[in-house]
């Protein structure tokens, strides 16, 4: 019954949810090169959101320059346009946006952003912990740039990404407009927009309640800038927030929750910390929150001030940095063993003195203590310490399979997706996924579609979770910031966008992944509104752990998520 349900909203979606997207490749194909009749030998064509260029894999949809969508107030929608040159080389190409214009309101063209889609280097397929070395290299369309192509060689295929964002307050009613494509003066091509906004109102992304855990490595980029001979950053200076802000403004941008903070050196790599740490002569602990403080703060002022989830009292790494006062204040580090009297010791000192400086800045109740998929043995003896410092402190743990005695004591646990969990017990209840899935996954192959990210939104309607995390959100290894692929893991693994380069003046690049997932988020809000329980018959295919034929599943959620909101 759910896939004949499935079969109807597909066959039925370009009318329940006005979409003339094409996101199957199983469509006729191009038109063969223009004779003599004078026509232009580029051919634009939307290819809907979910196809993706990669290798030499051409668009095989069916060709059509008309797109027709329904909307909320303060929205944002996505489609692709690919230009297919089968002439002669095409120079001085220039896009032309139109407002989008209705009965009497007009949606200014300031709203529709256009960005060139980029290859990147990515991997053939998607794999499970580690891909070989050396392995194939495939280019996969995904980075979105402010950039657009100038000029098309002949046989040569380019894909533009098409965002509009509908205004707050926009007047219910029907908008039409374009994108023009033109060489010079010379009219290529229009491709139309077409957009039915409903009465419905998606709330500003801050207001958001799905819980958006994306981890901050925020001293990535100043470390690749410095590495790649783009001068040294000072960490939580102004210079050093005037760099991340556009980076975190994407995170803010999307609802995210979570700050990435590291309370001590080896939360993640060696020689990054958030708290200095200090040794005196006498044996006793100090400790200067000083770019703890700036960081929160930073992050505060761009709206993610949810949650501060703090790194680590054991995870990655059970050693501390310290400056040993008694040694000449020699920096040192100390490995712990978790469970021992001396980490015990240790980590309550910190515990208290922490305590009294989260109260003394009014952060104590939005204070998570985070661990990483630690084992159960050592999840029950950090859980055991820190209760022992307070049963007011909050605890958050990413993992699977934990005692369901330890499970209660999370304030907020994710789960690896297809993991068992008692999500009624969890006050913030996630779920994640990583390099141990070849799908769902933020991969960047052929075979990995973009509907997966937003199938994740989905997926946590389907399993009664309240959000989803993630581990990277910028943690590039690599110079070129184009190349995706990560170490032993599949492309895409460590981070969600780009960065223009690796100079101090660097910017953010976009991806279709990420716009995707924030699709998936705006869904999970819009149903919420209207009441999930009206959605129970297509939610339900989202509860399979493997997001098999995301695409179709994501199509049909959406078609039946826009025929609601226009009843």
């Amino acid at each position: 019954m759910i896939k004949s349900l499935i079969r109807t909203l597909i066959l039925f979606a370009p009318v329940l949810c006005s979409c003339s997207e094409n996101d199957g490749p199983d469509a006729p194909g191009l038109p063969p090169e223009p004779g003599a009749d004078g026509q232009s030998a580029l051919t634009a064509s939307y290819s809907g959101k979910h196809f993706r260029l990669a290798g030499d894999m051409n668009f095989n949809g069916a060709i059509t320059d008309s797109w027709t969508d329904t909307v909320w107030q303060n929205d944002r929608i996505h489609n692709q346009i690919i230009l297919k040159n089968s002439g002669a080389e095409i120079r001085k190409l220039t896009f032309a946006v139109t407002p989008l214009s209705g009965h009497d309101y007009e949606i200014s063209a300031d709203n529709i952003r256009l960005r060139g889609v980029k290859m990147v280097a990515g991997d053939a397929a998607p794999a499970v912990d580690a891909q070989p070395s050396p392995r194939p290299l495939t280019y996969v369309g995904d980075a979105l740039s402010e950039t657009l192509p100038q000029s098309i060689l002949p046989g040569q295929t380019e894909a533009i990404w098409l965002s509009v964002d509908v205004p707050d307050g926009c007047p219910p009613g029907s908008y039409s407009g374009s994108v023009d494509i033109l060489s010079d003066t010379n009219l290529l091509a229009s491709c139309k927009i077409n957009i039915l906004v409903t009465s419905h109102r998606l709330p500003d992304p801050c207001d958001w309640t799905f819980h958006l855990d994306i981890w901050q490595f925020p001293f990535q980029l100043p470390t690749l800038i410095s590495q790649n001979g783009g001068g040294d950053t000072e960490m939580f200076s102004q210079k050093y927030f005037d760099l991340m802000r556009p980076f975190y403004s994407i995170l803010a941008d999307a609802g995210q929750k979570s700050i990435t903070a590291y309370i001590k050196d080896g939360a993640f790599q060696q020689g990054q910390t958030m708290v200095g740490w200090t040794l005196r002569a006498n044996g006793t602990w100090n400790f200067d929150y000083t770019g703890f403080d700036r960081y929160v703060e930073f992050m505060d002022g761009l709206g993610i001030n949810r949650q501060i989830s703090c790194f680590s009292l054991a995870g990655w790494n059970n050693f501390i940095g310290y400056t040993d006062e008694s040694d000449g204040g020699k920096y040192k580090y100390m490995q712990l063993t978790v469970g021992s009297d001396e980490f015990n010791s240790v980590w309550s000192s910190f515990l208290n003195d922490f305590r009294s400086h989260l109260q003394s800045k009014g952060w104590l109740a939005r204070t998570v203590l985070f661990m990483d998929e630690n084992t159960n043995d050592e999840i029950h003896r950090i859980v055991n310490l820190i209760r022992e410092n307070g049963s007011d402190w909050k605890i958050g743990f990413s993992g699977r399979y934990i005692d369901a005695d330890v499970e209660r004591e999370f304030y907020n646990y994710a789960a690896i997706i297809g993991s068992p969990m008692n999500t009624t017990a969890i006050d913030i209840p996630l779920f994640y996924t990583s390099c141990s899935q070849t799908h769902p996954n933020n991969y960047i192959t052929p075979l990995t579609s973009p509907a997966e990210m937003t199938w994740m939104a989905w997926h946590a309607m389907a399993k009664g979770f309240k959000g989803y995390q993630r581990w990277a959100f910028d943690y590039w290894t690599r110079p070129d910031e184009l190349d995706a692929r990560d170490r032993g893991n599949t492309a895409g693994d460590f981070h969600m966008i780009y960065r223009s380069g690796n100079s101090a003046d660097a910017t953010p690049v976009g991806s279709i992944r990420w716009e995707m997932l924030r699709e998936g988020i705006q869904d999970y809000e819009k149903a919420r509104i209207l009441g999930m329980h009206k959605l129970r018959t297509v939610i339900l295919p989202f509860s399979d752990s493997e997001a098999a034929n995301a695409p179709a599943y994501v199509n049909a959620a959406q078609a039946e998520l826009k025929r609601l909101s226009v009843l």
